[in-house]
């Protein structure tokens, strides 16, 4: 897909997705680069709240591809939230037993 096309697309289903994953408290970035193989990769400061999204525009063929790579990216974003809060519990039960 040309990049003048799939621009506007990510930043479409980025915002509406976002949403419905409770993602709004991120502030977010799309790139573009050749990825050799992968659709997106996504990275995500839990200090900033900030997610990035690289996208190879030639892996996408139709739009429906990229709204499903955009909800997979986002789940990894919202998972990795989890992650971090379920690592803080953890170390503070390693710490505090009494906890």
């Amino acid at each position: 897909m040309q990049r003048t096309k799939l621009e506007p697309l990510t930043h479409k289903y980025i915002k509406k997705w976002m949403a419905k994953l409770k993602l709004t408290e991120f502030k977010y970035t799309v790139e573009f680069a050749s990825l050799k193989g992968d659709y997106a990769l996504v990275s995500t400061d839990e200090e900033t709240r900030h997610i990035t999204i690289e996208f190879d525009p030639r892996a996408f063929k139709t739009e429906e591809e990229v709204e499903q790579t955009i909800v997979h990216e986002l789940l990894h974003a919202r998972i990795n939230d989890y992650v971090e809060l379920v690592e803080e519990i953890i170390r503070t039960h390693i710490t505090n037993p009494k906890t």
